[in-house]
């Protein structure tokens, strides 16, 4: 068996290896793109996760990656208790559930698909999620998927976390 490095040399290509080459580019780069998050995406969550630091009450987490039923979740923001963290052991996957979740509509995204994610990420035991909507500068607070709560001015409070926020805060 004999290894080669892929795409082969421009002088080795043949028609199908240039294909292959530019499909497997392609998917790549295409993955970059869907998977990346926005200009606009990356400053909310830094402005959500900002307005959550309220002391040394929880550890804040950025797109950790949660295993809940066998499949792989990432949120945007995931808030747990404090507890200390133990930088000589990563985990890759975490099957603790956070107590809020938030997940900040990209321009990719519906709110059904998000809304899918709510009903999983309540029934792994996570307390609050919160769906924040950048073109209409809203906050959707969620204790249950019934009875979801918009904010879009003023401030808000998350009885469950015990945490109050200023919509203008996230958006100024």
């Amino acid at each position: 068996m004999v290894i080669a490095p892929f795409p082969p040399p421009p002088d080795r290509m043949t028609k199908n290896s240039r294909c292959l080459s530019f499909r497997v580019g392609w998917l790549e780069n295409y993955k970059k793109v869907t998977m990346s998050p926005s200009y606009n995406h990356s400053y909310l969550a830094y402005r959500v996760a900002k307005a959550l630091d309220q002391g040394e009450k929880y550890n804040i987490h950025i797109e950790v990656t949660l295993e809940f039923d066998g499949a792989n979740y990432v949120p945007d923001i995931a808030l747990y208790g404090r507890h200390p963290i133990d930088f000589l052991h990563d985990e890759i996957s975490s099957k603790a559930p956070p107590l809020l979740l938030v997940e900040i509509l990209s321009p990719h995204q519906s709110v059904n698909e998000i809304t899918d994610k709510f009903k999983v990420y309540f029934e792994a035991g996570v307390k609050s999620c919160w769906l924040v909507i950048p073109p209409t500068k809203t906050i959707v607070l969620f204790h249950d998927l019934q009875h979801p709560r918009s904010y879009s001015t003023g401030e808000f409070t998350d009885s469950n976390m015990g945490i109050e926020v200023s919509v203008d805060d996230i958006f100024g």
